[in-house]
Order: structure tokens, then sequence, then C-alpha cells
């Protein structure tokens, strides 16, 4: 399964932290302000070939691409040592159905609202009890799905993960 999605950079922070030198951040719902989509790399990362990162990408589109895979088991748990950087762990895979009543129109109306969402976030970071030191690359994505990609992922083996790409657009 793979799922393509384009999104709006909304800024680009340069840290002063040895291992954590660059955030970019991801436009997103502006109500899930604690569920935005972020990137957090290290100047390895950020010099990888094949994008030109730039720390003026404010308002640039980030084609992401999201391939499942699945990684095998070992000793009746996931081998870890098979999983690579730009690995992914699906963190949730939710679908919300809301209805609203309309009731000041003529005749009084109902809407109905069908969200789905998935978000994925990079391995590591600790158990979020200790602090520990944010591993780079980390990623972070909170993806907006219609019903066929939200079928798709919810249709994945459990030892699966997504493995994550970027272009400049």
């Amino acid at each position: 399964m793979q799922i393509t999605k384009e999104l709006t950079i909304q800024e680009v922070r340069g840290k002063n932290v040895s291992n954590v030198p660059y955030q970019i951040l991801l436009a997103g719902d502006p109500l899930r302000h604690n569920e935005q989509s972020s990137l957090t790399l290290d100047k390895r990362t950020w010099d990888k070939p094949g994008i030109n990162w730039t720390i003026n990408a404010a308002g640039y589109k980030l084609a992401c691409s999201f391939e499942s895979r699945e990684i095998p088991l070992k000793d009746n748990r996931l081998d870890t040592s098979s999983l690579e950087s730009d690995d992914l762990m699906i963190k949730s895979l939710e679908k919300t159905e809301s209805l609203s009543l309309i009731r000041n129109m003529i005749p009084p109306a109902k809407h109905a609202y069908v969200s789905r969402t998935l978000e994925l976030s990079s391995f590591g970071g600790g158990d979020g009890i200790h602090p520990t030191p944010t591993p780079c690359p980390f990623y972070r994505f909170t993806l907006e799905l219609t019903e066929e990609e939200y079928e798709a992922c919810k249709a994945l083996p459990a030892t699966s993960v997504l493995k994550v790409s970027f272009r400049l657009v």
C-alpha cells in the first residue's frame, strides 16, 4: 500500500542543539496544534542527497510518500534491527463521525462530518516519562485520509510500518 500527500512547510527552525539542529513544521489543522506534523533533522539528514533543504523553505510544498512494509518477527517479537531511520510506526488510525443539527434553516437540516486520521511517528524518543535526547531523524505526521486510504491502512498487518520518502515540489 502506498499513500502520497502534499504538505505545506509552515516553518523551518534552526536550533542550537548539537543533535537536533533543524526542525520543519508542516501546516495542518490549526485546532490540532499538539498533533502538528513535524520533521526533526540532524545535519547528516539535512545534507542527504536528493533534497535541497533551505532554511527559507516556508511556503514550499513537500511531497511525502508512505509505503507499507512488514517487519519480520524474531522470537515472536518485532525484529527492531531491521528498522531503518525512515520507518514510521502507526500510532493511531481513527475514524470519527459527527452529526450537527442545523435548526435555523427552513426546513431544519442535518450535517454529517466524517474524519479519518492516521497518526505516524518515528521509533524511539524514550518512554514519555524519563527525559531522553530526541533521536534524529525523528518524524511525526498526522494525516487526513480518504475512505479508500483508511480501509487500506485498516487492512495492514500488525507488524507493518510505513517507510517515508520526501521531495520538495
